[in-house]
């Protein structure tokens, strides 16, 4: 149980980290600097990403198959929720 727990609390941290470093931008900067932060926020989820696996695997000593089926449901999530107006029809059909 604990071994899904940290897979999906690392998706989660991960995006979390992203959304923080991107949205500190100002929505008034220029696209170059925008463009940097999208940049730097990836950086930094895949590092923290890493770290965490293998803080995971080494100091939890948690089972890897709940820990990276549970992440991979995290970003599956993560993208049914991006095409859901897709699949609605609630999307800008104009």
């Amino acid at each position: 149980m604990y071994s899904a727990l940290a897979g999906g609390g690392i998706g989660a941290a991960g995006s979390l980290l992203m959304g923080y470093r991107v949205f500190r931008v100002d929505a008034d900067a220029e696209a170059k600097e925008m463009m940097r932060a999208f940049f730097i926020g990836e950086f930094f989820k895949l590092a923290v990403t890493v770290a965490l696996f293998a803080l995971a695997i080494v100091w939890a000593r948690v089972f890897p198959l709940p820990l990276l089926s549970a992440y991979a449901a995290s970003l599956l999530a993560y993208w049914l929720a991006l095409a859901s107006p897709l699949f609605t029809g609630n999307g800008n059909d104009r």
